[in-house]
Formats: C-alpha cells, structure tokens, sequence
C-alpha cells in the first residue's frame, strides 16, 4: 500500500501510526498490539526511512515502555493533567496536575418547607425540618452530565454541596443547608479545586461508569472557556 500511494502525487506519505485499544485497561495487550506494530515496520525496511513513526497515546506514555514512543507522543488527556485511568499517576510516579475548571454562578438561593419537592419528576422531597437550597446556572445543555442526578455534588465556599433533584436543561439544584451565607452571585466549582476540596473530571467519570474523554468532549459551547497563565 506504501508502493502504491507513492505513486499517487501529490500526496505525500508522511507517517505511520498506530492506535492502542487498551494501554490503559490491559497493558499487556498493549505490548503484544505494539509487537505486531513493530514486526510491521521491521517488514517494511527501507520504506519507512525518514518517516514519523507514532504509536503511544497518554496511558501508554505513561504505562509503557519508551520504545513505544518512537518519534512522536499523541498525549490527549495528559496535556489537561487529566488521569487517563484511576491510580495510574500514583502507579507510574507522575507528576501532572489537572488544568480544567468548570465553574458557575449561583442564580438564586431560598429556604424550603419540608416536603417541598425539588425539580423534574419531584425526586427529591426536603427534610421535614427544611432546608436551604441553591440554583446553580447550568444544565446538561452545557455538557454537565445528567446522570449524575442524584449522586453527584459541587463546592461552594470549600464545601461539598449534594445535588437535589434531576440536573436539568439549564440549571440544576444543590443542598446548602450546611453551608452558611450562600447568595446569587456565588461561585460553585463543578470541576476544579476549592478550598481543601476538588472534583476531577476523571472522579465525575467513574461516578457515572465512563471515561474522562466523556465528560470533557461533552462541555458545550454554551461554556465560555477562558485560558488562564500559569500559576507561579
């Protein structure tokens, strides 16, 4: 195939790559993939001179040895310090820190009645004490993922505040309660640190049964997105 796209101006063959399955889930599949990989390039002798030869992704990088580096990294995770896979980092001794945020405003915060229900569907019903409640200004139509009702929490004020009721298109409902002089304006981190506290998008994942690259192809563009220097 090489031969025959030679031929075939003006394209230019450039590289070969390839692509792991699963150098994040089973690293000896990875290896053997990367064997076959090699044994092919091997075959082609002459014929790769002076060509890019690119196969490992971010947990490969990390997992694997460097001869499946070659001549080019395709980090995608990594380059957001983002975990490809839970515990990998603590495994291969990395030092990578998480660059994404997301974060929002509260809208509007007020006090319930108990049996006061909250959102679509009514799934959540306040305590019969009562409670204090917050309407953070995002939705699953900005990417948040809408199965993380109930279950899921965000930070205000360096305290994790529980989801109440179904995340919907455009705002979503948070237990304040315990956390005192919440007001419209407010910041809640939905990814990102605050205070003591953080949520990773890899630890919103496993929440949820999938990966990181979910939660974050998923951000609309509904999210302004702003690039911040590095901290010194």
């Amino acid at each position: 195939m090489l031969k025959e796209l030679g031929h075939l101006s003006p394209l230019s063959i450039t590289g070969v790559a390839t692509h792991f399955a699963s150098a994040d889930e089973d690293p000896e599949d990875a290896r053997a993939q990367h064997a076959c990989f090699a044994d092919l390039l091997k075959s082609l002798g002459s014929q790769v001179d002076g060509l890019l030869v690119h196969a490992a992704n971010s947990p490969a990088a990390l997992n694997l040895s460097p001869m499946v580096r070659h001549g080019l990294v395709r980090p995608g995770l990594l380059l957001y310090g983002i975990e490809p896979e839970p515990g990998l980092f603590a495994r291969t001794d990395s030092d990578y820190r998480p660059v994404l945020s997301l974060r929002t405003r509260v809208t509007l915060c007020r006090t319930l009645l108990g049996g006061a229900t909250i959102s679509y569907g009514r799934t959540y019903t306040v305590p019969p004490a009562g409670g204090t409640y917050a309407t953070l200004g995002i939705g699953y139509g900005d990417g948040y993922p809408r199965r993380l009702s109930p279950g899921g929490h965000v930070l205000l004020k360096g305290t994790q505040a529980p989801i109440c009721g179904r995340v919907c298109m455009d705002q979503m409902v948070v237990d304040v309660s315990h956390i005192p002089g919440v007001q419209a304006g407010d910041v809640a981190t939905l990814i990102g640190t605050d205070g003591e506290e953080s949520i990773f998008a890899g630890t919103l994942a496993a929440q949820i049964g999938t990966t990181p690259h979910e939660i974050t192809t998923c951000l609309t563009g509904r999210v302004g997105r702003s690039l911040l220097p590095k901290a010194r």
